[in-house]
């Protein structure tokens, strides 16, 4: 993951999770760690002007950045991303709830920052990100603020029934 934070630091800061979807991971949504100041997104990432986001975020509203590989993506890639649910259910776990896990101990690692306010701590998602900042925010009470793009689930027009019928691993009954 990715700790980004403004040059400029207050004390204590809010905090975010910056859940990447699919794909190569942190690197489509901080695509460099050493970026002195930030740049406005004009540099395009797979077409889209948000390649810089994390850090035009920790700078303008003064907030820390988690940019994690989610399980299965990015430096966690797996090689046969179809099987990897099936890998989990052999094990005895559900992939969706492994990545729930993980997502609560995103929330203990910030919380036990210093530098972090921990009653501000916020996820943002998009794609597969915005799903898991779905049930992150719904599992873990000290996420307080969400923000979901680009997810099927936030279609206000999508039936009801659509999240029990999607997946034959049942990750819409976590």
């Amino acid at each position: 993951a990715y700790v980004i934070y403004p040059k400029e630091k207050p004390a204590k800061m809010p905090a975010i999770i910056f859940t990447p979807g699919s794909g190569p991971g942190k690197m489509d949504m901080a695509p460099d760690d050493t970026v002195s100041d930030y740049q406005i997104a004009a540099d395009l990432v797979n077409g889209m002007e948000y390649a810089y986001l994390a850090y035009r975020l920790a700078v303008e509203m003064r907030c820390l950045l988690f940019v994690p590989d989610q399980r299965g993506w990015g430096e966690q890639a797996e090689t046969n991303l179809p099987q990897m649910s099936l890998r989990s259910r052999r094990a005895g776990f559900n992939y969706h709830a492994q990545r729930m896990w993980d997502h609560i101990r995103y929330v203990d690692y910030l919380c036990a920052r210093p530098d972090v306010d921990a009653a501000r701590i916020g996820c943002f998602g998009g794609s597969g990100g915005g799903l898991a900042t779905i049930y992150a925010a719904g599992i873990d009470e000290r996420i307080t603020a969400a923000i979901i793009s680009s997810s099927n689930e936030n279609l206000p027009e999508v039936p009801e029934d659509f999240f029990y019928n999607m997946w034959a691993d049942e990750s819409a009954h976590v």
